[in-house]
């Protein structure tokens, strides 16, 4: 097994959002479940976090720790 970094860049969390629905069953799962409410709620944080990651711009660069593991099936 290898670990890598990723970075993704996201200008807004709707974009985020949208990343995780499309890339992430569970994650899809989870946004499914909110009300209206609750989803404008999880952008206003997420857009308050971005900002805060950017040093105060719109957007940011997240960064992933993956763990790569690669076999062989028998």
């Amino acid at each position: 097994m290898r670990q890598a970094t990723v970075d993704m860049s996201f200008a807004s969390a709707a974009e985020l959002l949208d990343t995780l629905r499309g890339s992430n069953p569970i994650g899809a799962t989870w946004l499914a479940d909110l009300t209206e409410s609750q989803a404008a709620e999880v952008r206003q944080i997420l857009d308050g976090i971005l900002r805060e990651r950017s040093g105060g711009g719109r957007g940011a660069v997240l960064h992933a720790q993956l763990n790569i593991g690669t076999g062989v099936v028998p």
